[in-house]
């Protein structure tokens, strides 16, 4: 099943919008808050599986 990610996020108040620096120096105009999800089992697995799938086509387009 395809999930809308960033509709998922917000529903789960996960997904922060506005400029952020990370740990590492760069700047960012947003961020996913994770323990708003690990509080959440199914729908981490959602996230989980959908960030899979993009990896998995990011692979075979390198391929």
């Amino acid at each position: 099943m395809k999930v809308d990610l960033p509709s998922l996020l917000v529903a789960q108040h996960a997904k922060f919008s506005g400029h952020t620096v990370f740990r590492n120096g760069l700047h960012g105009d947003g961020w996913i808050e994770k323990g708003a999800l690990i509080r959440h089992p199914a729908v981490l697995a959602q996230v989980t599986e959908a960030q899979a799938r993009q990896v998995q086509q990011v692979l075979l387009i390198r391929r």
